[in-house]
């Protein structure tokens, strides 16, 4: 019998459920199969690691906003952080384009540009794509990674008892969106923290060295949505720490200029692109790291209550938060 109800009503959780247990069958040669953060299969002694994403006008960007240099940028090193996400390191990239016909020249070769740029500056390889007429811009990329087995990462296994990290700095690119929306000249260098995010896959050698990783995710849909991916169908909940969040002095200033808390803004705001990460255990003696220059930070840790996320600010309990982003959010 067919299913009634619609995307919205199923929500975008839902849908992504009904994909993995329909075409799981088919990847039985799969180490890691579709549901966590990339695919990983395995090619000789290396595992071969891979992902997508896409970037649509209309929905993660304004046409009034483009940036063509932070759109090559953008869209390639957020699938890339699905990569590092699972442990690996990307190498290289298919990229796909739907492209309105009126569409620039000099902006494409803006795009071109920043793709050289970047593939210069992390030795990813430009492996091929296509082109379409599309009334909206539209870039899909699929980027292909490696690493070694045993260096493999996943979004499950986390335990009671365990710490939860995050590398870098939280609510950056929700800063950046709301830069946009309000339209203030002067604020060009919050604006960027949307089209440029963090490369995070050259600290993993160094993040394994402090910590002992259980788990890992990268911040795409925002903490309060990717924290939920780590629980998963575990024993686990979490308990998350608004002090501890890291949020940079710049960003706190802008939010508070703006009337906005900047811990709401850090754990609702989705596309930082930083690690989430889980601990084994919670053995260290500070709340702060340094892996080479980007701190790390204790955000939290793990609880027995299964499935629920307790946020805190102080010793007070917060008992209820607006909604996180979802691209259909069930009701």
């Amino acid at each position: 019998m067919t299913d009634p109800k619609t995307l919205s009503e199923i929500g975008e959780r839902g849908w992504l459920s009904l994909l993995e247990q329909t075409l799981r069958k088919h990847g039985k040669d799969l180490i890691v199969p579709i549901g966590d953060d990339a695919t990983v299969r395995t090619l000789g002694d290396r595992c071969e690691i891979l992902t997508s994403d896409a970037l649509i006008e209309g929905t993660h960007f304004k046409k009034e906003w483009l940036n063509w240099r932070g759109l090559a940028y953008r869209s390639i090193f957020a699938a890339a952080s699905d990569v590092a996400a699972m442990g690996g390191t990307p190498k290289g990239f298919l990229l796909s384009l739907g492209l309105p016909p009126e569409t620039q020249v000099a902006d494409l070769q803006s795009f071109a540009d920043a793709i050289d740029e970047l593939c210069s500056e992390t030795g990813m390889v430009p492996y091929g794509g296509d082109t379409a007429k599309s009334e909206r811009i539209i870039v899909d990329v699929v980027v292909i990674g490696e690493a070694h087995p045993d260096q493999i990462l996943r979004q499950t296994g986390a335990e009671p008892g365990d710490a939860l990290w995050v590398t870098g700095w939280l609510g950056s690119s929700r800063a950046g969106w709301l830069a946009y929306e309000d339209r203030r000249e002067r604020e060009e260098n919050i604006r960027e923290r949307f089209w440029f995010p963090p490369r995070r896959w050259g600290i993993l050698e160094n993040l394994r060295s402090n910590l002992p990783i259980r788990a890992m995710t990268d911040l795409s849909d925002g903490l309060a949505l990717d924290l939920k991916k780590i629980l998963g169908d575990s024993s686990c909940g979490a308990e998350v720490q608004f002090d501890q969040l890291p949020i940079e002095d710049v960003i706190g200033q802008f939010c508070e200029s703006r009337g906005i808390d900047s811990t709401e803004a850090a754990f609702l705001g989705g596309e930082d692109f930083e690690l989430l990460v889980v601990e084994e255990g919670d053995s260290q003696p500070t709340d702060r790291l340094r892996v080479g220059e980007i701190p790390l930070t204790r955000i939290g840790r793990l609880t027995s209550n299964p499935g629920r996320i307790e946020c805190r600010k102080g010793d007070r309990i917060l008992d209820e938060l607006p909604r996180s982003f979802e691209h259909f959010p069930s009701s």
